[in-house]
């Protein structure tokens, strides 16, 4: 399945969602900003960053599932494997 959302890792810090993507690089890749006078929501900012940070993990945690699940022969895929490919996307999202 193919994804069009920005690719590459997705970095966030205290202000910004960004990406340094090897194949679209282009100064400032920014994903998304904390709203500059916005006190209520940048309390929630560093929680709310992670998990759009993760959403391309999420998303592809999401996908293995569906696509495995759905072949009649998934060669080598068990329960398990698929259990930690999500519990990783959601561990980076929510720690």
């Amino acid at each position: 399945m193919e994804t069009k959302h920005t690719k590459g890792e997705w970095k966030h810090d205290s202000y910004s969602v960004w990406t340094e993507s090897k194949t679209e690089f282009i100064e400032g890749n920014i994903i998304c900003e904390a709203p500059e006078h916005a006190i209520k929501s940048m309390q929630n900012w560093k929680a709310n960053a992670k998990l759009i940070a993760s959403a391309p993990d999420l998303l592809h945690a999401a996908i293995f599932y569906i696509e495995n699940f759905e072949k009649d022969d998934p060669q080598g895929m068990t329960g398990e494997a698929i259990y930690h490919n999500l519990k990783d996307a959601i561990k980076k999202a929510t720690e």
